[in-house]
């Protein structure tokens, strides 16, 4: 949710959807923010069921600080669409900083959503299931189309 609304005024902002003012983005903050209320509560949720596992797995601690610089630039895009959305509209252009703010966050929000569980863990997963017969059969189609 978080990653579609932004690339969708990311878009906006470079020059597509131009039937969409630029005042009307400020609607979407909203719902940013909630996505990102939500996605950082199930993250929490996820990490309180292991944390000394997730702790000592580096790509989780890159996530977590993803994470902590999408709020972070997120939150400057948000003050500088409520502060320059009105002169975009009058002007017709996004300033240069609009851009970039924009991008970044496009940027970091992007790579939060890239980072996916480690194939290790989905092939130990897989050789979990693998202990009966029955949970074999099952996990191969399922765990192998999960994990790539």
């Amino acid at each position: 949710m978080v990653v579609g609304l932004i690339f969708i005024i990311f878009l906006r902002m470079i020059g597509l959807f131009q039937t969409i003012p630029f005042t009307s983005l400020n609607r979407l903050v909203p719902i940013i923010w909630a996505g990102v209320v939500l996605q950082v509560f199930s993250g929490f949720t996820l990490w309180s069921s292991k944390p000394a596992k997730y702790l000592s797995d580096g790509m989780f601690l890159w996530k977590f600080s993803l994470v902590i610089l999408g709020v972070i630039v997120t939150v400057y895009f948000h003050k500088t669409l409520k502060r320059e959305a009105a002169s975009w509209r009058e002007t017709g252009t996004v300033s240069s900083w609009g851009k970039q703010i924009v991008a970044a966050t496009a940027l970091v929000w992007a790579a939060v959503f890239g980072f996916e569980v480690p194939k290790r863990e989905c092939h130990e997963n897989l050789r979990k299931f693998k202990s009966t017969t029955l949970a074999r059969n099952a996990a191969k189609g399922v765990l192998r189309r999960s994990c790539g």
